[in-house]
């Protein structure tokens, strides 16, 4: 404002009254412009005005200056627009706002001479005293707000990446990779049917007994470290549902549908086994796993799930409460999925709630590859 005041002081003394009212009068409504957007940061409102300021005063300067050769360099009011809608907008709107400046130059100059507007002899010292204030005044208009302007949305920008990149993470923690896409592309209602699946359920024998004697901050680092080793098996192609207390539920063939996802559940549910057994807590882990088609869809609002429902949601999870510590029982649907990839042995029939008796198997090992299987009658050929 400072310079703004000098430099209608300096054509006023020159006696250009009308270019010094001129000045004092944009600059007023710079400042007023800038002490809006100081308290509102208001972004589009500040681009706005500074356009219309742009766009009324470089003219009304350079003409209340009556044509004279040193007003030109009035139009500078112009270049802080040019610069705020560069550091406020993209390439696109930054071009537009050169092409208007230049545009709006160029009419001034062609107006300049068609009207008949007899300069005005200056003396020397007038003309560099007026060419160093308005460069003067551009210097400090750029520091002072079109700079901190520009810093303060490249943070802004890095701010808001830094938060998009933790809710793309949030919700890739809750929801199957290729669940996000849709609900961000605004599905109202995720839901879909999956005529082959195979379910898990987990449940951990003793965990009530341990968890009397554990204070609360050990009992959750417990059940976070057996569940992350957990999460890190399910990432082999079978999808983490949800955890219960210390049960865990996951599925393969959702939310995308896979032909081995019998195979894809045995291979982690043994891993999940071992992984428990191999604990100095006496902590065991009873599974219990069933195939057969399964509706699957997120509900809620404020706090998203993906969820199973179904008839093999139902029969997994009594497989799971009639299994045996320390074992992997699978329904005869899922024996009859898994071929000759597992090796697997008849417990018997139990009797399932809603279902009656069923013949359930338990799973013992990952059966050998054919190409690493020793021939029948021959002997293993050590290793040289």
């Amino acid at each position: 404002m400072a310079v703004q005041a000098t430099g209608a002081v300096l054509l006023a003394s020159a006696e250009e009254r009308g270019a010094a009212l001129a000045t004092l009068v944009a600059a007023g409504l710079h400042l007023i412009n800038i002490a809006a957007f100081s308290r509102h940061k208001r972004l589009r409102t500040y681009l706005a005005w500074m356009t219309v300021l742009a766009v009324v005063t470089t003219p009304s300067l350079r003409f209340a200056a009556r044509g004279v050769e040193e007003s030109a360099s009035l139009m500078l009011w112009g270049l802080p627009w040019v610069i705020g809608v560069a550091t406020g907008g993209n390439a696109r709107r930054t071009a537009t706002a050169v092409g208007l400046f230049l545009l709006l130059l160029g009419g001034i100059e062609v107006l300049v001479r068609l009207l008949p507007l007899p300069p005005q002899g200056h003396p020397a010292w007038f003309v560099a005293s007026f060419f160093t204030l308005n460069a003067l005044m551009l210097t400090v208009v750029t520091t002072l707000v079109v700079l901190p302007l520009a810093s303060g949305r490249r943070a802004l920008s890095a701010a808001l990446k830094v938060e998009h990149n933790r809710s793309e993470r949030l919700l890739l923690n809750v929801l199957p990779a290729p669940i996000v896409p849709r609900l961000k592309g605004g599905e109202q209602t995720i839901a879909d049917r999956f005529d082959e699946a195979t379910v898990l359920f987990a449940d951990m024998v003793g965990f009530t007994q341990l968890a009397s004697r554990l204070q609360p901050r050990a009992l959750v680092q417990m059940l976070d470290e057996i569940f992350t080793v957990f999460d890190d098996l399910a990432t082999k192609g079978v999808e983490k549902i949800k955890t219960i207390g210390d049960c865990y539920m996951a599925a393969a063939g959702i939310p995308l549908p896979r032909p081995d996802h019998a195979q894809a559940v045995a291979g982690m549910a043994m891993e999940m086994r071992d992984a428990v057994a191999a604990r100095t807590d006496g902590l065991r882990l009873r599974i219990g796993v069933h195939s057969g088609p399964v509706v699957a869809g997120v509900i809620g609002k404020s706090k998203f799930i993906y969820d199973l429902w179904g008839d093999a949601v139902n029969v997994a999870s009594r497989m799971e409460s009639h299994g045996v510590a320390g074992a992997v029982e699978v329904s005869a649907a899922t024996a009859a999925l898994l071929g000759d990839a597992f090796r697997v042995e008849p417990r018997g029939t139990v009797e399932v709630k809603g279902k009656g008796p069923m013949e359930v198997f338990l799973l013992l090992v990952r059966a050998p590859s054919p190409a690493l299987a020793p021939a029948p009658g021959s002997a293993a050929t050590p290793a040289a």
